[in-house]
């Protein structure tokens, strides 16, 4: 057998079927007996699971041997719990300096809760110097890898302007990653008389609920058309005009919005308003003006006035193509 002749992964695979009861019934010690000979051996993440089954039982000392042969071998979350230890002083003499390393080191291999332990370092100046704009960055990034204590953290940043600016837009794409923070986002907006975070509040609404029917239509019209002095509503009410879903369908009023809209130069209402004169959408139809609006784009790189220029003047694709199509390319 394999496990026998000191076979490394062999041996590894023994552990985890008594683990996890493949082929056989649980057993945790034999489990475990199968997991150090082949930590012994050099496996890496043998050393991380003989280490925390000593954690677990606060045999600090052992679990400190094993995560310390572990992260000798290279393995990432080694280097996070080393940094957990450290920081406590379990199993060894703590030391902030050391375990603001450690969790460096794993950061910077991805590990998202190392992420987030770093952005407390900096926050706290555990270990380091206080620096909240590297406490604020590592939230961030940790965020983006799904830790939900960095999401909620930042979120919170974000829309009550604790320690920092107001950057609704960054909490809008958190909060879009992880549906547990959805709730949260929402209360927090809501407590602000602020325009941006209605305008957030009413396009989530809008797209994940309202055009499911699954959502009062009146509350949302009535949050963008309070906040019409923001380009980014006034944009959206005219889309929602344009696709008529959750309003009687209205081109001239959806007109006159995207073109407000579109006072602001931002590329994507300058784009929508390409494609209301390319089909005469609440205006006269008007391909030059249309082409030559998206080519003005399109020398800024606005990469879907390229694509919809390469497409629509260089074939017959948009000749009959619907409205329900075309909502999916302004959006």
């Amino acid at each position: 057998m394999g496990s026998e002749r000191g076979d490394l992964i062999s041996t590894f695979y023994v552990g985890n079927c008594y683990n996890f009861g493949v082929g056989r019934e649980v057993n945790v010690e034999l489990a475990m007996e199968w997991y150090e000979k082949a930590a012994n051996a050099g496996h890496g993440m043998s050393c991380f699971l003989v280490a925390d089954k000593c954690h677990q039982e606060k045999d600090f000392d052992n679990a400190m041997k094993w995560y310390s042969k572990g992260a000798e071998l290279g393995l990432d979350l080694c280097f996070h719990r080393l940094g957990y230890m450290i920081e406590r002083g379990e199993g060894c003499e703590r030391d902030l300096g050391k375990a603001f390393e450690w969790f460096h080191k794993a950061a910077n291999c991805g590990i998202p809760v190392s992420m987030y332990s770093l952005g407390v370092c900096y926050e706290r100046g555990i270990g380091c110097e206080i620096n909240e704009k590297k406490s604020m960055e590592w939230y961030v990034k940790a965020a983006r890898k799904g830790n939900q204590q960095a999401n909620a953290k930042v979120t919170l940043r974000c829309t009550t302007g604790i320690r920092g600016d107001y950057d609704f837009k960054l909490a809008y794409e958190l909060f879009l990653l992880d549906a547990t923070v959805k709730k949260t986002f929402i209360e927090f907006c809501s407590c602000f008389d602020m325009p941006i975070s209605k305008f957030y509040i009413a396009q989530e609404l809008y797209y994940e609920n309202a055009r499911n029917d699954s959502y009062n239509s009146l509350e949302i019209i009535e949050m963008l058309e309070s906040t019409q002095q923001l380009y980014q509503s006034q944009n959206l009410l005219g889309l929602i005009y344009l696709e008529g879903k959750i309003v009687e369908q209205n081109f001239d009023c959806a007109f006159k919005l995207i073109e407000k809209a579109a006072e602001s130069k931002k590329g994507k209402c300058l784009f929508d308003l390409a494609i209301m004169y390319l089909y005469g959408y609440g205006c006269k139809k008007d391909s030059l003006e249309a082409r030559y609006r998206l080519k003005q784009l399109a020398i800024e790189e606005y990469q879907p006035a390229i694509d919809l220029l390469e497409r629509s003047f260089h074939s017959d694709l948009l000749k009959n193509r619907q409205y329900s199509d075309l909502i999916i390319v302004m959006k």
